[in-house]
């Protein structure tokens, strides 16, 4: 399941996620909508929507930093992770949402890059969203 970048799409977050958890996610979507126009927005858990992906924070291993299940349409998260590592961890798997795949360290710098943990979305990033879903929106970048 991939989500159509330029449509509205709600972020939930587990019902016993925390303020920082919830933070997070907000963090996260921030990243995208600054630079690529996308309209992402962080959601109760019992707001109504069309289009919703579902966010869990679960305990994992060190190496483990998130997950997009394309099958059903979740992230899920390390609860380990805080502040800009998991802001931009939680950007990487929306990413994934987008139909994003990863993307080679050596080949460039990219939000989509394996095992990420500072590379915000760039204009590379914008510019491979909008070969799949169009330009959302004028490129906030020069």
């Amino acid at each position: 399941m991939a989500f159509d970048a330029c449509q509205p799409l709600l972020l939930m977050p587990d019902p016993a996620a925390t303020a920082g958890e919830r933070a997070g996610i907000a963090a996260g979507a921030a990243l995208w909508n600054a630079i690529a126009g996308t309209r992402l927005m962080v959601a109760d858990a019992d707001a109504p929507a069309d289009a919703f992906l579902p966010i869990h924070f679960q305990t994992a291993a060190a190496a483990f930093h998130g997950l997009y299940d394309p099958e059903n349409g979740q992230v899920f998260i390390n609860t380990d992770l805080g502040g800009g590592a998991q802001a931009v961890t939680i950007a990487h798997e929306i990413g994934h949402a987008f139909g994003l795949a990863h993307v080679p360290a050596n080949e460039r710098s990219s939000v989509m890059n394996p095992g990420n943990l500072n590379v915000e979305p760039n204009a590379s990033d914008v510019d491979t969203l909008a070969l799949r879903w169009g330009a959302c929106r004028e490129p906030a970048y020069p």
